[in-house]
C-alpha cells in the first residue's frame, strides 16, 4: 500500500468531521501501550497530536481524561500536542481549554513552531510546557547563519518563559546536534537518533534501554 502523509488527509478529515475519531482512536491506542509498559516497569510520557477541530468540542478535556482513566493511565503521562493553527480558536475558549488541560494534569506541547504560519504572539497568550521547533528551522542550521540566529534566540525565549522546554524536530546530522547542544536546546528528535519504529520495535528498544540503566 502507498503511504499518504498526514498533511494530505488531515484537512479532509477535519472538513468531513471525522478527525475526532482518529484523534481519540490514537489516544486509546497510546493508553493501551502505556498501560502495558507501566506493567513492565517502564514509565513513559507520550505526546499525542490533537486537531484544533477536536479540541473545540465541548467537554473535550473530560473525554480525554475518561479515556486515560479507563486504561488506568495517569494524565501526567500524556502530552497534548497542538499546532499553531489552534490560535484560530476563539480566544476565551482557547484560554479555558489550556487551563482545563493543565488542571487535569496534562502537559501541552506546541508543535511545528517556526513553520510557515508561526505567530510569536501565541507564546504571549498561552502557557506551553514544551515548544517543538519545526524541521524547516533545523534543516538550514549548518549552512544558514540566519537560521542559527533564529534558532538560538527561539531557544532562549523558551528558557526565559518559565517551565517551557525546547525540543528540535528533524535532527539528521551530527552538525545539527552539536549546534543545538551549543544553544542549550533541551531535547531533540529525528532520524539521527532513530527512524520511526513499529510498536514492537519500540518496545524492544525501551526494554534494552531500561536494562542498560
Amino acid at each position: 500500500g502507498m503511504l499518504i502523509p498526514p498533511d494530505r488527509f488531515i484537512p479532509f478529515y477535519e472538513l468531513e468531521g471525522v478527525i475526532r475519531h482518529v484523534d481519540l482512536f490514537v489516544l486509546e491506542t497510546v493508553c493501551t501501550n502505556l498501560q502495558k509498559w507501566m506493567r513492565e516497569g517502564i514509565p513513559l510520557r507520550i505526546s499525542v497530536n490533537f486537531s484544533r477541530v477536536t479540541l473545540m468540542e465541548p467537554d473535550i478535556v473530560k473525554t480525554i481524561l475518561d479515556i486515560c482513566r479507563r486504561h488506568d493511565v495517569p494524565s501526567s503521562y500524556i502530552m497534548v500536542e497542538v499546532t499553531e493553527s489552534i490560535s484560530k480558536m476563539d480566544h476565551e475558549q482557547l484560554k479555558r481549554l489550556v487551563h482545563d488541560l493543565g488542571e487535569a494534569g496534562f502537559t501541552i506541547s506546541l508543535d511545528d513552531f517556526g513553520s510557515k504560519y508561526s505567530n510569536l504572539s501565541i507564546l504571549t497568550a498561552l502557557d506551553f510546557n514544551e515548544i517543538k521547533f519545526d524541521k524547516t528551522l533545523v534543516d538550514e542550521l549548518e549552512k544558514n547563519p540566519k537560521s542559527q540566529v533564529v534558532m538560538q534566540n527561539s531557544i532562549h525565549i523558551c528558557r526565559d518563559l518559565k517551565n517551557t522546554r525546547s525540543i528540535a524536530e528533524g535532527i539528521e546530522t551530527r552538525g545539527q546536534l552539536d549546534l543545538l547542544s551549543d544553544y542549550a536546546c533541551d531535547y531533540g528528535q529525528g532520524y539521527y537518533f532513530s527512524r520511526p519504529l513499529s510498536e514492537e520495535q519500540f518496545s524492544k528498544l525501551l526494554k534494552e534501554q531500561a536494562k542498560s540503566r
